[in-house]
Parts: C-alpha cells; sequence; structure tokens
C-alpha cells in the first residue's frame, strides 16, 4: 500500500510541496489502499492529526532566519565576561525573526540583549532552548564518537574473551571425559597409549593457545581502557558535563527597507576569573626594573573565544542604571542611657565594637550595592537592604563613629580600570588557565639591602621603585630575576601612578646580621620601675666588596602614655632620610645606613649598639603583646 511513496510525494520541479498537497495525498494513499468510501472522515481527522503539529511546525521554522553570527569582543569581569556576537543582516522590508544558535552553556539568560544598527530595529528579543540528540560543540561530538568506538571495542574484546572461556570449559568437560575413558579402558587391559598421548596433546596445545589468546585480549582490552580514560579527560578538560540543549536567542526585528547591515548580541556568561600577575627583571648593574604585566585568564562557559577583541575590567558588568531609593529614617527616643543604648546595638547585631560594626556596615553596603547593579532589574530587597545598613550608619555617627576611611579592618576598594589586550586573540573554554601580556613597563629603581636582625638573621636585597607608566598596578603575585636568575617570589599590592612600591630580590649571599642584648639593669626611682638594656646589632660581610645596609630595629611605644621609652648612648646616629624622619621614626623604627666593610666576621664584624632605657609604674608590668 505503501510502496513508492518517495514519487509519490515528489513535487514537479521548480514547484514547491506544500503541506496542504501532501495531507491530501495522505488520505488518498489510506482510501485507496483498501478502505472503503464511508471511512473516509475517520481517516481524514486522524490524519490531519497526524499531520497538524509537522505543519505547525513547519510553518514556524519556515519564517525563521538561523544564524551563529560571530564572537566580536569580549569583556571579562571577575566571575563573568560580557560577550558581544556581530550578526550579519540581509534583509527585504518588513518584520522577520532571527533566530542566533549556539549560545553558551554557561549564559545568564536575563541578560540576554539586542541591538540593531541603522535601519534595523529591534522589536523583541527572548531565550530559548532546545533538546537535541548530540552535543552541540564539534570537538565533543568528535570526543564522543572516539569514545563510541573504543566502547564497542572493548564489548568485542569482552565477547571474545566469552569465547575462550567457553572454549577453556569444553577442553575441561573434554579432559574429564578422556580421563573416566583411559581408567575403564586400563581396567580391562586394552588402553591405546598412543591415542591417550595424542589427545593429551591436544588438549595441553589448545590450553596453550587459549592461554595466549587471552592474555593478548587482555592486553588489548586494557590499552583501550586507558585510551577511553584519556579521551574521557579531554572532553572533561572541554566541558565538565555533557550538553544535549541547544541555547538560542530569538530576536524580532523590523526594517522600513531593504537593508544589509548586522545585529550586535550581547550576554554575560559564568565561569570566566582573571587574575594579575607579574614577572620582574632586574639586571646586575640594577638601573631599572622591566615590569612584566600579566593577565592569567581561565575561561570555561562553553563556547570558544576565536579572533576577538578581548578587555579585562575590575568592575561588575553593571547591568542596572537606576539609582537606589532613599527611604526615609525615622527615629525614636528612648529611656536608655547613651551606653546602654550602643551595648544592645552592638548585642543585636553581633559586633565587638562600634568600629567594626561601621566596618561591616561599609562592607555590606559596597557588598550590595554591587549585587543589585549586576542585575537587569533594580530589586526592591536590595533596595531595603542598602536603606537599613545606611541607617545603622547613621546610628553609628550618632553615637560617634564616622571617617571610615581611618578605620583598621575596613576592606580596601579596588580601582576600577580597563586594560585593553593587544591585538585580537583566542581563548578556547577549557580548564587550565591562560596567561596573556597586558604591557612591558620600565620603571626607575633604587636598590638596597636590608638587615632585620629582630626577625631575621638574613640580609635582604630591595628596591624603591615608582610607578611612572598610565597603567594601574592591581595587587597579584610578582616573580622577581635578577640578571635572568630566579630569587623568588612575592605579592605587590595595588599600585596606582606615581606611587611607589618595594620589590624584593631576595636573600643576599654572603651577608648575616645578629642581634642580643650585652647588658640588662633595673632599679626603682620614686614610684616607678627603671629598665636600661644595652642592644648590640651586628653585620657579618664575607665577601670581597663593601656593601651598603640599611640596619632596622624597634622599641616599644604605646598610645596611652603608661610608660616612657626613649633611645640613648647610640654608637652610630640614625638614618636622616626624610621619609624615615616623618613616618617611621615616630612609630619607634629604628633605622641606620651603614657601610659595611668586605670581609669582616666573628669578633671582626660590624656593630651597632644603643641604650633602651624605659620607665615605668613598678606596680605594673607588661601585658602579652598576643593579647593585642
Amino acid at each position: 500500500m505503501f510502496s513508492n511513496v518517495e514519487n509519490f510525494f515528489a513535487a514537479p520541479e521548480g514547484a514547491p510541496l506544500c503541506w496542504g498537497e501532501v495531507f491530501e495525498k495522505l488520505v488518498d494513499i489510506l482510501i485507496h489502499g483498501g478502505r472503503k468510501m464511508c471511512y473516509r472522515k475517520t481517516v481524514v481527522a486522524v490524519v490531519g492529526i497526524v499531520c497538524f503539529p509537522i505543519c505547525v511546525a513547519a510553518s514556524l521554522f519556515a519564517g525563521e532566519m538561523r544564524t551563529k553570527g560571530e564572537i566580536e569582543k569580549v569583556v571579562a569581569y571577575q566571575g563573568q565576561a560580557l560577550v558581544t556576537r556581530r550578526v550579519p543582516a540581509d534583509l527585504e522590508e518588513g518584520e522577520h525573526e532571527l533566530v542566533i544558535t549556539e549560545l553558551p552553556e554557561h549564559i545568564i539568560p536575563e541578560s540576554l540583549y539586542a541591538e540593531g544598527v541603522g535601519a534595523l530595529h529591534v522589536r523583541s528579543t527572548r531565550y530559548r532552548e532546545r533538546a537535541v540528540e548530540e552535543d552541540i560543540r564539534d570537538e565533543v561530538r568528535e570526543l564522543d564518537r572516539r569514545i563510541n568506538t573504543l566502547e564497542l571495542k572493548i564489548k568485542h574484546l569482552e565477547s571474545r574473551l566469552g569465547v575462550l572461556s567457553q572454549r577453556s570449559a569444553y577442553l575441561d568437560s573434554l579432559e574429564k571425559f578422556v580421563s573416566s575413558g583411559a581408567r575403564e579402558e586400563l581396567t580391562k587391559g586394552v588402553l591405546n597409549a598412543e591415542t591417550l598421548m595424542e589427545l593429551s596433546g591436544y588438549l595441553f596445545e589448545q590450553r596453550q593457545q587459549i592461554a595466549e589468546e587471552k592474555l593478548e585480549l587482555q592486553t588489548e582490552k586494557d590499552k583501550t581502557g586507558r585510551e577511553i580514560d584519556t579521551v574521557r579527560r579531554q572532553r572533561s578538560m572541554i566541558t565538565g558535563r555533557s550538553t544535549h540543549t541547544v541555547k538560542e536567542a530569538v530576536v524580532f526585528v523590523e526594517c522600513g527597507e531593504d537593508v544589509l547591515t548586522e545585529l550586535e548580541l550581547s550576554y554575560l556568561v559564568g565561569r570566566v576569573n582573571w587574575n594579575p600577575s607579574y614577572t620582574a627583571r632586574v639586571g646586575e648593574e640594577r638601573g631599572e626594573v622591566v615590569l612584566e604585566y600579566l593577565a592569567s585568564l581561565h575561561q570555561q562557559s562553553g563556547e570558544d573565544w576565536e579572533d576577538v577583541r578581548i578587555e579585562l575590567s575590575t568592575a561588575g558588568p553593571r547591568l542596572s542604571s537606576q539609582a537606589p531609593q532613599l527611604d526615609p529614617l525615622m527615629l525614636e527616643l528612648s529611656q536608655k542611657g547613651i551606653e546602654e543604648a550602643k551595648d544592645e546595638f552592638l548585642r543585636r547585631r553581633d559586633h565587638r565594637s562600634l568600629e567594626d560594626a561601621f566596618v561591616g556596615v561599609m562592607t555590606g553596603q559596597r557588598g550590595v550595592e554591587v549585587e543589585r547593579l549586576r542585575e537587569t532589574k533594580a530589586g526592591r530587597e536590595q533596595i531595603r537592604r542598602l536603606n537599613v545598613l545606611g541607617g545603622e550608619r547613621q546610628m553609628l555617627e550618632l553615637f560617634g563613629v564616622s571617617e571610615a576611611e581611618a578605620l583598621p579592618g575596613l576592606p580596601e576598594e579596588v580601582p576600577t580600570v580597563t586594560y585593553y589586550l593587544p591585538g585580537r586573540t583566542s581563548v578556547p573554554s577549557r580548564r587550565d588557565r591562560q596567561s596573556f601580556r597586558i604591557t612591558t613597563e620600565r620603571l626607575p629603581a633604587e636598590f638596597y639591602k636590608k638587615a632585620i636582625p629582630v626577625l631575621s638573621e638574613y640580609v635582604y636585597e630591595e628596591g624603591d621603585v615608582v610607578n611612572n607608566a598610565e597603567t594601574v598596578l592591581l595587587a597579584g603575585p610578582i616573580t622577581s630575576y635578577v640578571g635572568g636568575e630566579f630569587v623568588g617570589e612575592a605579592e605587590l599590592p595595588t599600585v596606582i601612578k606615581g606611587e611607589p612600591f618595594v620589590l624584593g630580590l631576595g636573600v643576599k649571599s654572603g651577608l648575616r646580621t645578629g642581634r642580643r642584648v650585652v647588658e640588662r639593669e633595673e632599679s626603682v626611682k620614686g614610684g616607678n620601675r627603671v629598665l636600661e638594656l644595652i642592644y648590640r646589632l651586628t653585620i657579618e660581610n664575607f665577601g670581597p666588596e663593601p656593601a651598603v645596609i640599611r640596619l632596622k630595629d624597634r622599641m616599644p611605644s604605646t598610645k596611652n602614655g603608661e610608660f616612657v621609652a626613649e633611645i640613648t648612648d647610640l654608637t652610630h646616629e640614625l638614618s636622616d632620610d626624610e621619609y624615615y624622619v616623618e613616618n617611621r621614626k615616630p612609630e619607634g623604627i629604628l633605622r641606620w645606613d651603614v657601610l659595611v666593610p668586605e670581609n669582616v666576621s666573628g669578633l671582626d664584624a660590624y656593630t651597632v649598639e644603643y641604650t633602651l632605657r624605659i620607665e615605668h609604674d613598678r606596680h605594673k608590668t607588661f601585658s602579652d603583646p598576643a593579647a593585642f
């Protein structure tokens, strides 16, 4: 009845076959296949039910223009990235539906938006998903095909191993039969020794052959299993899981005339992050620092960025353009005392002090505002939280706490900067991090050696470097090389234009420092206790050349004036460096700039001595510094 159906449905050359004609032909097939005319209505109804969804789906997809477009630009943030695709549009006057396919696995659907160029107007943009049989990515499909092939190979090997097991079991039964037959013939005295030897030889030969084949097949199976594991790891590096869903953007556009233009589709994706890192190279002459600024970029969004412009930003993807609403602050007076009110305020919020509460409020406001700006619609709950935190901040100001910049513990806000990677580059979606050069700068530096015997017996080499470039250097790890040799790693703080920073070059060999108390005297003066200690700081130079060293120590200091400490009888004057005198000396830091001769050690070591005198109430003693 259904023979030659393909020819039956064939349309005349050049003429499209409409679904109405298909419907009628299906009806004729069923009717002419032996059914009576009285069943025509039933057949029509059945065929209509079957064909209607097909017709509707065909009509819907017939009006769609499907394209993938090309990724033009990516702005990578901390945790997300804003991807912009350029979609060519060659359209006639009227309304059209453009379907941009193969959106990435970790797209944030609510961030999807489109913008037309020129006479192309975007009427609406929506997100949808379609289930597919295979993974949508070509490289993943290829790996899946390899995995399927290898799994079939393992099944074939297991089947052959099963046959060998059956052969081995058959030989076992044959051996039992031969053995029982030989015993019976032996009792009758008619044993055919030649036949028995032939059967025994055959059995051993077969067992040897089966053992060799089993070993060969098992070895091949193990090798294939390792291949499968390798391919699966390769697949896992590309994507953590399979994607059998096509993610698409359906853009409804309108153009008042025939246009040849393009559409820009932008969306946020997750699983993207980048971190700054640095490589500092210093020559033997120590004249300057060649600082290479690198970005370690990791993206596992589910799509490869091929030949795109990449920007790295410390800002968040700000989608909300609306400022938060400021609600009225309603307060009431209470009969409680000021101290009781402060204690109740802290107890309700689980803070130890008003300063800690202020730091918590400021940190919380930053976090909520960043979260709010990343949403397409301003959430009322976030605005309410901002107003609650703002009310707490004003209460703390009424309690006498302000000037958040001066409070300890307030997290430093990272400056908002954007870096443009030169040229165009490609970043595949995979688990490993990829490094890109942002810029290379030559920065002036002044190098010196520093000894801090109260902390370490080693002498270190450092450099005061000034960031005279236009680039803001974000906090990150820095790897240092001197004369091409690795000397160590450290952490670079955030450095804006014009600011200095310290570059460490590691331990300087051939130098050693020490510190000890050579004399201690304690006495009572009136109601006070007087303590005098004589300290001796030493530097040994085992090298053939003199060394200029910044020697540092410290004296105890107090904020509440509970004791008086002073330095006397110095064998060397303290440094007159302007920065040290204005900033570090008032904090109790001691610094000497000394020239240590060559080849001095042991009793001949370079020595600096001073006397520390402390006077305090004789009924008190010093508390454990670990309690602060």
